[in-house]
């Protein structure tokens, strides 16, 4: 027994290679380590102290969302939700539509399918359907601004690598659309970075949906008068969005 805590305990089993963990910590990141090893794992004490027990409804979606982008995966969930057994098939990729609900935002999704996607037997083209952006959450925006540079660093063909929002959805009531499209990968190359570097220069985006443009010029000019004080090369655009593309009701 490995243990930093009771929510990271792990335990090896050598009769059968299968990994186990305890609570619902790393929930994305241990359920994807596994696809991509191939080593089965069991997760136990899924938030059992809890007056709701067991799995949330985008864990569950989560889920499901591992079986259409693989073969032959397998979970099986017991009564309470409190114990999630996974054993893992191939990874396949292809195309298909998948509707992550209003719970979290897709960002919650797109990171799985990001770690995974290299690795596919087939182009990944996947269309995510719910929130993209909620203030206690990671934003697609932030996933696309932050992911693809460090992906192109490894990728030799970055053809048809992209994320792209078609309608912006809002928390509570969702309504967007995000198109994720992934070349097949062949090899990696290896990169290394020593050195930290330094800021050198600020992008920024803002986005208004369904409201006057001129709400978003405000937000860039109050965010540039904080931010020139810091560095002179500041540079934010606008993202503004109307009808179906701007989700269900508008926000900034």
């Amino acid at each position: 027994m490995v243990s930093a805590g009771s929510s990271l305990s792990v335990l090896v089993s050598t009769m059968s290679g299968e990994l186990s963990f305890e609570g619902c910590n790393f929930f994305r990141q241990r359920f994807v380590m596994s696809l991509l090893s191939g080593r089965p794992i069991i997760v136990r004490n899924i938030r059992a102290s809890e007056e709701a027990p067991g799995i949330k409804e985008f864990e569950a979606k989560l889920i499901s969302l591992l079986e259409n982008v693989s073969n032959g995966s397998k979970f099986f969930i017991n009564r309470t939700g409190t114990e999630v057994r996974f054993q893992p098939g191939s990874l396949v990729g292809g195309k298909l539509s998948f509707d992550c609900g209003t719970d979290r935002c897709i960002s919650y999704f797109l990171e799985a399918l990001v770690m995974l996607a290299p690795f596919c037997k087939l182009p990944l083209n996947v269309k995510l359907l719910g929130v993209t952006n909620k203030n206690d959450q990671l934003s697609v925006d932030a996933i696309r601004a932050t992911w693809l540079p460090i992906f192109n660093k490894f990728v030799i063909n970055d053809e048809n690598l992209c994320i792209k929002i078609n309608a912006r959805g809002f928390f509570p009531s969702g309504g967007g659309s995000v198109t994720f499209t992934a070349p097949i990968v062949k090899t990696l190359r290896p990169s290394q970075r020593e050195q930290q570097g330094k800021v050198r220069r600020i992008r920024g985006l803002a986005y208004v949906s369904k409201a006057s443009p001129t709400i978003a010029n405000r937000m860039i000019e109050s965010a540039k008068h904080m931010l020139r004080d810091y560095i002179a090369d500041v540079y934010i655009t606008v993202d503004t969005r109307k009808g179906d593309a701007a989700g269900r009701y508008g926000t900034l």
